[in-house]
């Protein structure tokens, strides 16, 4: 077996409330326009996407909505949120919602944060 060290610096915030949290942890995570990507409905319909924007409002951190995330999500919408966060010149991408929304979110992140490199080409590592 070969040695290795694994390094995963991932923050997990849970429990009641949880949320309240989303704009003082952009913040410490240096975003400062974020775009928020986020699926068909759900996160509109619970209120929870208005109590995030609500924060972001009151903390002066511009955001962008990017919704409309499906399961196993569409290229197109991965690259039209690539597009949309570098024109607005995001900074932090949000997911808002579960596995779809994240899913899109990881794809857009890499394709802003490497615009010279075609998001499906990474994908299939060409």
């Amino acid at each position: 077996m070969n040695n290795f060290t694994q390094h995963t610096p991932t923050e997990i915030i849970f429990g009641a409330g949880a949320e309240a949290q989303t704009a003082a942890l952009i913040k410490k995570h240096g975003g400062t326009k974020v775009l928020i990507v986020y699926g068909k409905g759900s996160v509109e319909k619970s209120g929870l996407l208005d109590k995030i924007t609500a924060q972001l409002t009151a903390e002066n951190i511009p955001f962008l909505k990017h919704g409309g995330a499906t399961p196993n999500p569409h290229l197109s919408f991965a690259r039209a949120g690539v597009a949309a966060a570098i024109s607005f010149g995001a900074d932090f991408i949000l997911a808002i919602g579960g596995g779809s929304a994240i899913d899109a979110a990881k794809a857009i992140a890499h394709g802003t944060k490497n615009p010279d490199i075609d998001i499906w080409k990474f994908w299939l590592r060409e």
